[in-house]
């Protein structure tokens, strides 16, 4: 078991992370004018659910590269958190051709977060 620890660690730790970290300024073009549907993290740097969200939301983003992930720290960023009116953290919020089409509040496990990702966005 110890082994397979391990090996998984060493592959997390070696997956290249292709989520953007994204501000209030860039949120507009990289999100609702993107072409292909957008996942975006809403966190605050020192919410627990949030850094524990961390890892599954890369390798989501991983394991889904026809997709985009980005993420925004709602605390440097609140024009966002007030226009989307963010309650709770982490929150994912799905976006297709500039529409807010789902939101999803709390953490959750690569496997939800890609069973959601294909139900909202396989049409």
């Amino acid at each position: 078991m110890k082994k397979f620890l391990l090996v998984l660690l060493f592959a997390v730790s070696s997956l290249r992370a292709v989520v953007v970290d994204l501000n209030d300024k860039e949120f507009d073009a990289a999100v609702l004018s993107s072409p292909i549907p957008v996942i975006v993290k809403l966190y605050t740097p020192r919410c627990g659910a949030c850094i524990d969200f961390k890892q599954p939301f890369i390798l989501a983003s991983n394991m889904l590269s026809q997709y985009k992930f980005v993420e925004l720290d709602i605390v440097k960023n609140s024009r966002i958190r007030e226009r989307y009116q963010v309650r709770g953290v982490p929150s994912v919020l799905f976006f297709w051709k500039g529409k807010l089409i789902y939101r999803h509040t709390g953490s959750m496990s690569v496997k939800q977060l890609s069973e959601l990702t294909k139900q909202y966005f396989s049409a």
